[in-house]
């Protein structure tokens, strides 16, 4: 069972931010990512993230290809059409 407060984190684009907020979405000024609560959501499928095992000492590496970091839950992520080296060397 998942828990209510579960955020299920978004890489919605800035020009997409209005079909965000009408989904229901919420901003985190912390992880500076747009998040639902909902696991249903159908916002989930279209801007889903991809949660990466990144080492400190990579992190330089897998920024350069196109990883992102968030704050809030200090974890680094891609989208799916992210650079295909970068989700195949660090997805979990």
């Amino acid at each position: 069972m998942s828990d209510c407060f579960t955020k299920y984190y978004l890489a919605v684009p800035f020009e997409n931010k209005e079909e965000a907020k009408l989904g229901n979405a919420n901003w985190s000024e912390i992880a500076r990512m747009w998040y639902v609560l909902n696991p249903e959501s159908p916002l989930i499928e279209k801007y889903k993230i991809i949660n990466l095992n990144v080492k400190y000492k990579s992190k330089d590496n897998a920024k350069n290809l196109g990883a992102k970091f968030n704050y809030e839950n200090k974890k680094w992520y891609c989208t799916p059409n992210s650079d295909p080296l970068l989700i195949e060397l660090y997805k979990i």
